[in-house]
């Protein structure tokens, strides 16, 4: 039920502010006990659709950078190796935690967000490659993405065309590396939920008045990084307490 409940709200969410799924969905679905390969199967073909329904509504434009893919495909690779070569997994809620944390200061600072926008603009392979790399262990590159394209590029529909065509790369090439590794049971899951993810963006979707304005939008999301970041802190203390008496047991 709680899974039905999030993709509604963060379907929602997405669909007028360009970003909700994956940022909203992944640290309270890892907070809710899923393994975080079990978090991707359930949000990344959810994430592909709306993906492909934005692509289609912003046809009218077009941006450049598609051609960039196999430079974030490269990247989302190198995030999993990350991932499946160090003690990332079993330290997921502290991987969590520094990255949540990180995404909350540079919204805190005044004027910084700006400054990172327009550095990005002009360094645009060096951003695509490293943000891959951190949504491939993380799956919070769409913090990062959103700020890139607003920056990048001034009018709204252009910006959300920037953002939908690379959080599609971003799910294919995550999938696809799943597969490879044998970890892709739980995308059945993920697909099991694509139909109430295209009733709830076509019926309400795009149709949904703005309840909150982008300022206050912005403020709010900055608050749940910082409390999340909180939580994840405090649930990877709680784990290494945990490990620590276990080991002197052992």
């Amino acid at each position: 039920m709680i899974v039905f409940l999030l993709l509604g709200v963060c379907v929602l969410i997405q669909s007028v502010y360009g970003v909700g799924l994956l940022v909203f969905g992944t640290p309270i679905l890892l907070l809710n006990g899923l393994e975080f390969s079990a978090v991707l199967g359930v949000l990344l073909p959810s994430s592909i659709i709306l993906s492909l329904f934005q692509i289609i509504e912003t046809r009218s434009v077009t941006v450049k950078e598609a051609k960039m893919g196999p430079i974030v495909v490269l990247g989302i690779i190198c995030g999993f190796l990350i991932l499946s070569q160090t003690k990332a997994p079993s330290q997921m809620s502290l991987v969590m935690a520094i990255s949540m944390f990180s995404v909350a200061v540079l919204r805190s600072i005044p004027g910084v967000i700006d400054r990172i926008g327009k550095w990005l603009s002009y360094h645009r392979r060096v951003f695509h490659f490293t943000n891959a790399v951190f949504h491939g262990f993380s799956n919070l590159g769409g913090t990062l993405l959103t700020i890139y394209s607003t920056s990048v590029y001034k009018e709204q529909l252009l910006a959300l065309r920037c953002t939908s065509v690379f959080y599609l790369i971003y799910a294919i090439s995550q999938i696809a590396v799943l597969l490879v590794l044998g970890e892709g049971e739980g995308l059945f899951k993920g697909l099991f939920f694509l139909p109430v993810t295209a009733l709830i963006y076509i019926s309400i979707g795009r149709k949904s008045f703005k309840l909150i304005g982008p300022a206050l939008f912005y403020r709010l999301t900055t608050l749940f990084f910082w409390l999340a970041a909180f939580v994840f802190f405090v649930k990877a203390t709680m784990f290494e307490k945990q490990m620590s008496k276990f080991l002197e047991w052992v």
